[in-house]
């Protein structure tokens, strides 16, 4: 009787120990099945971060490319025969853009984003062009084009961000170069 006992001991334990083996393995299964799961998730939100991030990345090496093109057509505007009004217009809009690409330098920087540090517009274009004083008004309407641009593509950043910084920069941008829109299409209906 007391083998017996011994024995129902026996097989109760190994029944326990095999059905607590079982139980961690399967544990631990799907363990590592969930591990592959959040990992997965992981990787696609990691996905969706990056292309979020490049497309800010994108719209803001376009709004500061644009920047630096209307410093370049302010400064050749300053040195043509224009009108005095013009100049001083061309030099205002300059000195504007010229925070306003210190700005984009700064929040670049903070967002490890590389932006152009040249205009694309030609000089020897530019220097051709000004011979002639109704080209300072095409001049005047592709400053006008290229802010009212660069107005759109802060807006489009600032509508597909969740970056607090850059919705707030693109507001305050937006802000100054809507009145230097009005500025320069003033101007340009007085020509």
């Amino acid at each position: 009787m007391n083998k017996l006992k011994q024995n129902k001991k026996s097989v109760t334990i190994f029944l326990l120990s095999v059905s607590l083996i079982i139980a961690l393995l399967m544990s631990c299964n799907f363990m590592l099945e969930n591990k592959k799961t959040n990992s997965n998730v992981i990787s696609t939100l990691n996905e969706e971060i990056i292309n979020i991030n490049k497309n800010e990345a994108k719209i803001l090496v376009k709004a500061s490319q644009n920047n630096l093109d209307i410093i370049k057509l302010c400064q050749f505007i300053e040195d043509t025969k224009a009108k005095k009004d013009i100049k001083n217009l061309a030099k205002d809009i300059e000195s504007t853009h010229v925070k306003i690409f210190k700005s984009y330098k700064k929040v670049a920087y903070e967002n490890l984003i590389s932006i152009p540090k040249y205009s694309n517009i030609e000089t020897e274009i530019l220097k051709a062009d000004f011979v002639k004083d109704s080209i300072i008004v095409n001049k005047l309407d592709l400053i006008s084009n290229k802010i009212n641009n660069q107005i759109k593509l802060l807006n489009t950043l600032s509508k597909t961000t969740d970056n607090d910084e850059l919705i707030k920069f693109s507001e305050k941008t937006n802000t100054i170069l809507k009145l230097k829109l009005d500025e320069t299409e003033n101007t340009i209906s007085k020509l």
